[in-house]
């Protein structure tokens, strides 16, 4: 890995700033995707990919019904196999 391909540091994971990193490779799911009616007959196979950090719940809102923290910097993928 070259300087210019190192990750942001202020993304990655901290239990100091509270931050986790949330990983999915290479999941395969099913779309209905394309521009054409013919290409939206059938599912498709299209591959997702999710690169995503997470802040923490602070203290004292563990347990109780708050909506979902913002991801910081998602980045993601869907390609075709």
């Amino acid at each position: 890995m070259n300087q210019q391909n190192l990750p942001d540091k202020s993304t990655m994971a901290s239990a100091t700033r509270g931050l986790r990193r949330v990983f999915i490779r290479d999941l395969v799911l099913p779309a209905r995707i394309g521009i054409h009616d013919h290409e939206r007959e059938q599912a498709q196979p299209v591959i997702i990919n999710v690169d995503a950090s997470v802040e923490e719940a602070s203290e004292g809102t563990a347990g109780k019904p708050t909506r979902a923290p913002p991801a910081l910097l998602p980045m993601w993928c869907a390609t075709k196999p």
